[in-house]
């Protein structure tokens, strides 16, 4: 019986370490890629005492943008680059109109706009004590894969929340989604995986 409960034990400590070897390939396999992302959708909120939900900001990222993601694991921040974004005039006033609003809510400490307009850089190495990231949710549909975080402040009795959405295409999304929620995970370890 001991012999057996050893041979488990053993089986388990091997199959962590391989896991966690796994994750350190994925994530090193991550970082500093440019991953594709066809749009996204930011959205801040609060919630009053009553419950009614004020929005904060809003703004979305089209495909016309041609995002290219780049996460630095290490620094744990996500920077994005819209790479054709002043090819349409339209969307990308609309973006600079939401900018102010951003940066004078308290989610401006983690979002800085650069290169007139044309790059964010996400920093989530803050402080924990201060947000977390309370859920990474992931949807899918026949053509995209979807990831959503929710950024939330701790202790707030007004419910603030920051939801950031990552749409990527399928034929993209296979190689860098898990290791995009690894690395997320790893930064957030106490974030609920939903989808």
């Amino acid at each position: 019986m001991k012999v057996f409960l050893l041979a488990i034990t053993l089986l388990a400590v091997t199959s962590s370490i391989f896991s966690q070897e796994n994750n350190l390939r994925f994530l090193a396999g991550l970082n500093g890629a440019q991953v594709p992302v066809y749009s996204m959708v930011w959205s801040a909120k609060s919630y009053t005492t009553t419950g009614l939900e004020q929005k904060t900001f809003f703004f979305a990222i089209p495909f016309s943008f041609n995002t290219i993601m780049t996460v630095d694991t290490q620094a744990k921040s996500i920077n994005l680059n819209f790479v054709d974004s002043k090819n349409d005039s339209g969307n990308f006033h609309y973006v600079k109109e939401a900018v102010p609003l951003v940066e004078k809510s308290w989610w401006g400490q983690f979002m800085t706009f650069t290169d007139n307009y044309t790059k964010i850089d996400l920093n989530l190495a803050l402080n924990e004590a201060e947000y977390t990231v309370e859920r990474i949710k992931l949807y899918q549909n026949t053509t995209f894969k979807d990831v959503q975080i929710k950024l939330v402040k701790v202790n707030d009795k007004f419910k603030n929340a920051l939801y950031v959405t990552f749409d990527l295409h399928k034929q993209v999304a296979g190689g860098y989604i898990e290791p995009f929620i690894d690395f997320l995970k790893a930064t957030f370890p106490h974030a609920k995986v939903v989808g």
